[in-house]
């Protein structure tokens, strides 16, 4: 009974990580070009504008323990998904020139890992 309690416990978890992916994939129909309703991130990565993360990701948007609070709090997994905030809200990437890298040679650049759920 306990592996089957286990089995069922790890069936509903990929279940869950399968519709947020599906979910993810598509704008929403709604804009957010400030990031009023979510969380600026702090960093970007080159050639990428900074990200609007969903209220949950606190300080950790883009940041370091971001897949700790949620797989769509980190960088790259925002990037991934190509969402853009004037098509889409959290999460998303930003679009206004204001949070979006000059150049190559922008010293707020960091790098990215996308990391997976646990």
């Amino acid at each position: 009974k306990k592996l089957i309690a286990e089995w069922r416990k790890r069936q509903q978890a990929q279940y869950q990580r399968n519709q947020q992916k599906d979910w993810i994939k598509h704008d929403n129909g709604q804009t957010d070009n400030y990031c009023d309703h979510g969380v600026l991130s702090q960093s970007k990565h080159k050639k990428h504008c900074r990200v609007c993360c969903e209220k949950r990701c606190g300080a950790s948007c883009g940041g370091e323990g971001c897949g700790k609070i949620d797989h769509f709090c980190c960088l790259g997994n925002i990037y991934a998904t190509s969402r853009k905030c004037d098509k889409s809200t959290a999460p998303c990437e930003m679009t206004l020139s204001d949070h979006c890298p000059a150049s190559n040679d922008d010293p707020s650049f960091t790098h990215v890992h996308v990391q997976e759920h646990p």
